[in-house]
């Protein structure tokens, strides 16, 4: 816990940091609990902080998601090209089975090859 919730707390943080006489030169000057005007800038510093982290996190996860679709595309043409080539196989490899197999191994080749250059 960074924030100080009590005036006990407040006056350990103080000490801490300036020295025990002027926490309890500081505490008994105030009018009322102390803790709120620490509190409240404290709590306003951690809430600006936390949400500048959620602001980066919501940037990376938009990255990501990017990045996540471009893979799903190269599966989906991978799959369109693997579907394409074995329905050709079936259609070709008993006429001529040496001249199926070239045509298979060479659209398999370009379909790799459109999906390594894409982003």
């Amino acid at each position: 816990m960074s924030t100080p919730r009590t005036d006990a707390q407040a006056g350990c943080a103080i000490a801490n940091q300036y020295g025990q006489s002027t926490a309890r030169e500081l505490l008994a000057a105030h009018d009322g609990p102390f803790v709120h005007a620490v509190f409240a800038r404290t709590l306003e510093r951690e809430l600006n902080a936390e949400r500048d982290k959620a602001e980066r996190y919501r940037l990376v996860t938009l990255k990501l998601d990017a990045k996540l679709a471009a893979e799903r595309e190269k599966v989906r043409v991978l799959r369109s090209a693997c579907e394409s080539i074995c329905e050709e196989w079936g259609r070709n490899h008993d006429a001529n089975p040496i001249g199926a197999g070239q045509r298979m191994a060479t659209r398999a080749g370009k379909a790799l090859e459109a999906t390594e250059d894409a982003p």
